[in-house]
């Protein structure tokens, strides 16, 4: 989740139990503790590749999370007049455990594991950024501090509004999930995997995945059945909440993960590539070009492909006319245009 969330929610954390016991410096402790494993963030300028590798794995661990928060505990309880160390570093640990929670929440991927297991956890239920999530955390937050009487009675229940925000969440998931189960079993299409992940704007709004191994299905959904004469699909915000169908009409794409060619078979043993299909979820062959020096592949991640002209963590591999590789490596996917089959 983003990172100005996960400040908010860290806010609102210490609020809801320890500001009173330790002071200002409490709710500083809180936001720092909340935001801190983002810090891993630093890997970004030394590529896409570094940060893919090591973003959600350095600071979700649940191993370094001890270490980390020892550390952090002992820099509080220094700067702190209340020498309360013990307090401090449940606070850290609870915050921290928050930072987690709200990031396996999100597609992105949290390896927990590491750097023991490059697996990534998921649980598919809000978009990394949340408006709604968001804005009850600030809410909430604002209504405390105005109401101080009542500041962390008001937190834990805000709190309390965001696990039921969630539970809506988990239940829009698993019934955009059952979706793709019976659109699979009505075509009888062999299923390997089947995903729901949230989409912007809207708790309602999902975007499925049918992987059958050799193509993936991709539909977008709206769970509310709103009125489609409301949509004004001559705007950016139209176009994109016209993708969005009822249940009854959601519109399947499909696209073949990777055609044959010589060229796509050596690009999948490279380790580049490799390393692009550990990170993608959905991965397939976007565009194959030949432009008469060099033949050019580019694999995207399906997942990332919402949004209008956006297309990151695109990866490309640049072979000569001898089927040698000239260049492979993440690049600016922004004029890219590939459509799936209806």
């Amino acid at each position: 989740m983003d990172t100005i969330t996960h400040g908010i929610a860290g806010a609102v954390i210490a609020k809801a139990g320890f500001s009173k016991r330790l002071g200002r410096i409490g709710t500083v402790a809180g936001i720092i503790s909340a935001v801190i494993p983002d810090a891993d963030f630093i890997f970004r300028f030394f590529g896409e590749e570094s940060f893919l590798r090591h973003h959600r794995g350095v600071g979700n661990s649940v191993f370094l999370m001890f270490p980390i928060a020892f550390l952090l505990t002992f820099i509080f309880n220094r700067f702190s007049k209340k020498r309360a160390f013990w307090t401090f570093f449940l606070l850290v640990l609870i915050e921290m455990a928050g930072h987690n929670f709200l990031d396996l929440q999100t597609s992105f991927g949290t390896m927990l594991l590491y750097p023991f297991s490059d697996r990534r956890f998921s649980l598919d239920l809000v978009f990394i950024i949340d408006l709604y999530y968001t804005g009850l955390l600030i809410a909430g937050l604002v209504i405390a501090y105005l109401w101080k009487k009542k500041g962390e009675a008001i937190s834990i229940f805000t709190l309390l509004t965001i696990i039921l925000y969630t539970g809506l969440c988990a239940y829009n998931h698993s019934k955009s999930i059952s979706l793709s189960k019976d659109f699979a079993s009505n075509r009888n299409i062999k299923v390997i995997n089947v995903s729901s992940l949230p989409q912007p704007l809207s708790p309602f709004y999902w975007a499925n995945y049918i992987d059958t191994g050799k193509e993936i299905y991709q539909g977008f959904v709206d769970l509310k059945n709103r009125n489609p004469e409301t949509i004004k699909p001559d705007t950016y915000i139209g176009r994109f909440n016209a993708k969005f169908k009822s249940p009854e009409n959601v519109e399947y794409k499909f696209w073949l993960k990777f055609p044959n060619s010589i060229f796509v078979d050596k690009a999948l043993n490279l380790d580049g590539v490799k390393f692009f299909l550990w990170f993608s979820r959905f991965p397939v062959l976007a565009e194959e070009k030949d432009d008469g020096d060099f033949h050019i592949l580019r694999f995207f991640d399906l997942q990332f492909g919402t949004m209008e002209d956006r297309y990151p963590f695109l990866y490309e591999v640049v072979f000569d006319r001898q089927g040698n590789v000239i260049s492979q490596k993440f690049i600016n996917g922004s004029f890219l245009r590939f459509k799936g089959k209806s």
